[in-house]
């Protein structure tokens, strides 16, 4: 929802996406003999849920990029 005020959160959401990939691959592989099963319920889900998160990024960008009282540099150092 920040990245648009603050484009570090891009790396720093890539970097915790791999770690979290990795974490979970070695779990899976050394105490999950098989993983669940998945249905076409849990896309769907998903794919709506991406659907708000799309609008909400939006608005909190519009928001954060149209607000003249933030982002305002410190000048009183």
């Amino acid at each position: 929802m920040y990245s648009s005020a603050i484009p570090l959160l891009y790396l720093s959401g890539f970097l915790l996406c791999v770690i979290l990939y990795w974490t979970d691959k070695i779990l899976l592989l050394r105490f999950n003999s098989t993983p669940p099963r998945f249905d076409l319920k849990l896309a769907t889900r998903s794919r709506k849920i991406m659907e708000f998160a799309v609008l909400l990024h939006m608005l909190v960008a519009l928001y954060m990029l149209s607000n003249p009282n933030i982002l305002v540099p410190d000048t009183q150092s």
